[in-house]
């Protein structure tokens, strides 16, 4: 069963969630399986950050610290990018994964090297159809206190659906 939430009909209005900051350690996983039924007018964030969901839904490059997934179609996207940004500069690729209604797997694993590795399962609960990972090296959070934060808003006056069906965060020390 999912979780859900809806960000209403009011245009830039979100849903989603986001977690306390915790201090990273040594290395930080972070698992999500998140679905968005309707894929147009929005921008999406799944991923570690020191901002709110409203920060990190509110531009293509927001503010702060982060590491995660985006996507949005205010920026042309059809796949899910993976994005960085270390207070300044933002680092966006594009997963080469696209979007999709049924429901996805996100996988962050972040650690003192400091990397990220990010890997988008494209097919549901399968792990079948991943992504080739990639490994963010490049504009990594500078902070070492981040958030889970993931949500959707709406670029227009139609309500838009935020589905979670699990998510997990495991440190080591």
């Amino acid at each position: 069963s999912w979780w859900e939430a809806d960000t209403g009909t009011t245009i830039n209005t979100d849903a989603g969630l986001q977690w306390g900051l915790v201090q990273l350690s040594s290395q930080f996983l972070q698992v999500y399986m998140l679905q968005l039924p309707t894929i147009t007018s929005i921008r999406a964030f799944i991923g570690l950050t020191d901002q709110t969901l409203a920060t990190m839904l509110g531009s293509d490059n927001p503010a702060g610290n982060y590491v995660g997934f985006q996507f949005s179609t205010a920026r042309g996207d059809t796949n899910w990018q993976f994005v960085s940004k270390d207070g300044t500069t933002q680092n966006v690729q594009d997963s080469l994964v696209g979007a999709n209604t049924s429901g996805q797997i996100f996988k962050v694993l972040v650690d003192s090297t400091p990397s990220a590795i990010c890997s988008l399962f494209d097919t549901g609960w399968s792990p079948i159809g991943v992504a080739v990972p990639v490994t963010l090296s490049a504009n990594l959070p500078s902070t070492g206190q981040l958030r889970l934060v993931g949500g959707v808003r709406n670029l227009t006056g139609a309500s838009r659906t935020f589905r979670s069906s699990f998510g997990y965060q495991v440190m080591s020390p």
